[in-house]
């Protein structure tokens, strides 16, 4: 390889080096059962729209003897209404008659039956200001079709219609730029009345993550190009 190249490659590798301290969170492993919100930045809530205020869950429960949530229940606690709800289980959970499982370690939302709040919730408060690199996608492990959102401080970031047997959404994943207690809400909503369904949460938080600069982008596209053009000429002798 050309020394002018290798040269290149290390200034990418130089200028897209993560720094020496870097925190993860993990909306699923973070999980809390007891206490909302989390010592990690975490609560679980709900809202009437996503236009309206944010309520913390008062009432948490052990669902089936298996299962942690944090719901809204006018009756008896169940898993088929306005909730957030975890797996801490090394193995999935289902229930008789349902057809699908709590994957191991597994995180839920359930928006809101007819009559409830439309919009449940898993927020994060950043501890301080910052670039954070936030990744989400959602995925209907019940039957039909609901809307998941991304929100910063309220602000939708992304919206997704998620439907049964299509898997895990597009991946949502871009760098905030955030202030001290400013939030970043997960969201799963009603489609329509009665369209309401579990569905699986996969989010992550990470700060000290560096931001790509132009420079860095266009030093790795020179590199590509670099290395392409080297393997068509190999290919070519």
């Amino acid at each position: 390889m050309p020394k002018s190249l290798v040269c290149v490659l290390a200034a990418c590798v130089a200028l897209c080096a993560a720094p020496a301290h870097s925190t993860l969170w993990n909306a699923a492993d973070d999980f809390d059962g007891t206490l909302n919100p989390t010592p990690d930045g975490w609560s679980y809530g709900y809202s009437e729209s996503l236009d309206s205020a944010f309520l913390p869950y008062t009432q948490n429960e052990s669902l089936y003897g298996a299962l942690d949530a944090w719901g809204l229940w006018p009756d008896s606690p169940t898993h088929s209404s306005l909730s957030v709800i975890h797996n801490p289980g090394l193995q999935s959970y289902g229930i008789d008659g349902e057809g699908w499982d709590w994957e191991a370690g597994a995180l839920t939302l359930h928006p809101g039956i007819p009559g409830q709040p439309a919009y449940t919730y898993v927020r994060w408060t950043a501890p301080e200001a910052g670039q954070y690199l936030v990744t989400a996608r959602f995925r209907v492990i019940d039957s039909g079709t609901v809307s998941a959102c991304v929100l910063r401080n309220d602000v939708e970031e992304s919206l997704q219609l998620v439907a049964e047997g299509e898997g895990w959404s597009s991946l949502f994943s871009e760098f905030l730029a955030l202030e001290e207690l400013d939030t970043v809400d997960f969201v799963v909503g009603a489609f329509e009345p009665g369209e309401c369904h579990t569905t699986q949460l996969d989010a992550t938080i990470q700060s000290g993550v560096p931001v790509p600069e132009p420079s860095s982008i266009a030093l790795l596209a020179l590199a590509g190009g670099g290395i392409g053009a080297m393997v068509k000429r190999r290919r070519k002798q």
